[in-house]
């Protein structure tokens, strides 16, 4: 990989990343902020892209065809919808899907699946980065363009999706990154149970931190290494 696009989709969820970036340039496309640079040896183009999935599937398309990135991580927060996580957890996607569109009708369209599959080598080093330092999960994050602090409505999306945390980014970036070939890994830390009593602001700026974090020991972690 030689260069790897970062989206977040609230500033908190990238400020800490682009501390971090050498050599950091700024460029505007379509009313976003786009910050190139390098973390360590690789090369990262990072952004925000605005809440949901419009929002984070234009950033993505930006990042491949603008940028050349051939690589998508997505940071940021999530609902818990597991008993097994708490606040603070993590988990990384190993398949995402929409809980707000038809998957049959999904399906018709390129890239002609029901669901997205994150690039396995790039979370298993996500997982490296999380293995013996915080407790996480991997499986199926469910995205939409919905805030869900609903008992009911959370109890219908784990029973049709499986899903381990519902977010509004997600689908759409793996949406875009597998319809152009590239590899992606989606990667959330809980801010909130996304239940009656969901109040993400009370933890969600400390949850996007700990989600950037884990993201730059990520890419420090391809530099070491070659996937």
């Amino acid at each position: 990989m030689t260069k790897i696009g970062v989206i977040g989709a609230m500033q908190v969820e990238i400020e800490t990343i682009a501390t971090h970036l050498a050599n950091r340039q700024e460029i505007v496309v379509a009313g976003n902020r786009f910050f190139s640079g390098y973390l360590g040896s690789i090369a990262v183009v990072l952004t925000c892209s605005g809440i949901g999935k419009v929002n984070a599937a234009m950033a993505a398309q930006i990042l491949v065809s603008v940028f050349s990135c051939d690589a998508i991580l997505n940071t940021g927060i999530a609902g818990n919808l597991s008993d097994e996580l708490h606040l603070g957890d993590f988990v990384v996607a190993n398949k995402v899907v929409y809980h707000d569109m038809d998957k049959d009708i999904l399906a018709q369209c390129g890239p002609f699946v029901s669901y997205f599959t994150p690039d396995a080598a790039l979370c298993q080093h996500i997982c490296q980065c999380l293995d013996g330092n915080v407790n996480y999960k991997v499986g199926t994050i469910a995205t939409g363009d919905q805030f869900v602090e609903d008992e009911a409505v959370k109890r219908d999306i784990i029973a049709r999706t499986g899903a381990l945390c519902t977010e509004m980014e997600g689908g759409a970036i793996g949406h875009v990154a597998q319809k152009n070939g590239i590899p992606f890994a989606i990667l959330r830390c809980l801010s909130d149970d996304a239940d009656d009593a969901a109040v993400y602001d009370n933890f969600f700026e400390q949850a996007a931190m700990r989600s950037a974090d884990i993201t730059v020991r990520t890419i420090g972690l391809l530099g070491s290494d070659v996937i």
